[in-house]
Parts: C-alpha cells; structure tokens; sequence
C-alpha cells in the first residue's frame, strides 16, 4: 500500500479600517501563509489602501501591496469601481 502525504497550510490575517469622513476610508491588512514544507518560506503580505466615494455609485481606490519577506516585490493599484 502507498502511504499519501497531505499537504498542511496555515493562513491567517489581520485587518483594520478605519472610517475618516462618511466618503473617505483607509484600511491595513497583514496576511502570511506557511506551507507544509520547512524548505520554502512563508509568504507576508502588507496590504494598505484608502476609498473614496466620489459619487453614488463610484468609488476610487488607491492601494499599496508589499511582500514583507523580499522587499523588491510589491505593488501600487489606483481602480475607479461604477456600480448600477
């Protein structure tokens, strides 16, 4: 009989928002995820972003992403969302 590894994974996050003005919201958010495998390091991720609401109906978004770990990889969104 063949005996089957299953893989084991933790995650968990951290959040935060916080409501400046009724139109205007910041928030932070700390995740990591560690796999099974000792050999490959776990991923910590800080993620930062602030919400406007322009109009009704449409929100502008700007967010910073970094990875915690190796500072070369992260990121900078700017997203205008319309709903109807």
């Amino acid at each position: 009989m063949v005996s089957r590894i299953e893989p084991d994974y933790h995650a968990w996050f951290a959040q935060a928002d916080y409501l400046i003005y009724p139109w205007l919201q910041a928030a932070a958010r700390f995740e990591t995820v560690t796999p099974a495998d000792p050999a490959i390091p776990s991923v910590r991720i800080g993620t930062f972003n602030v919400s406007a609401l322009v109009r009704a109906n449409v929100k502008a978004m700007l967010e910073y992403q970094r990875e915690l770990r190796v500072g070369d990889n992260h990121s900078l969104n700017a997203l205008l969302r319309f709903a109807f």
